[in-house]
C-alpha cells in the first residue's frame, strides 16, 4: 500500500492537498490520530475492499514531534 501523510498548521493547505490526492484515487482520512495509522493499514489488509493508496491528513502541532 502506498501511504502519504500530510501535516501542517491551520491554513497550510491540508484540505487542498487532500482534495488533490482524492482526485488521484487515494483513500483519504482526515484527522485520524497518528497512533492509529498502523492499525488502519493492518485492518485494510483483511478488508474485502482493497485500498492500494491512502493519504492521512492531520493538523501538526507540538505533539507531532513525539512520533
Amino acid at each position: 500500500m502506498k501511504v502519504v501523510v500530510v501535516t501542517g498548521l491551520s491554513g497550510a493547505g491540508k484540505t487542498n492537498a487532500m482534495d488533490w490526492f482524492e482526485d488521484r484515487g487515494f483513500y483519504c482520512v482526515d484527522n485520524m490520530p497518528p497512533a492509529l495509522i498502523a492499525n488502519f493499514i493492518e485492518l485494510t489488509k483483511s478488508s474485502k475492499k482493497q485500498i492500494e493508496k491512502a493519504a492521512f491528513v492531520f493538523r501538526c502541532a507540538w505533539w507531532c514531534l513525539l512520533f
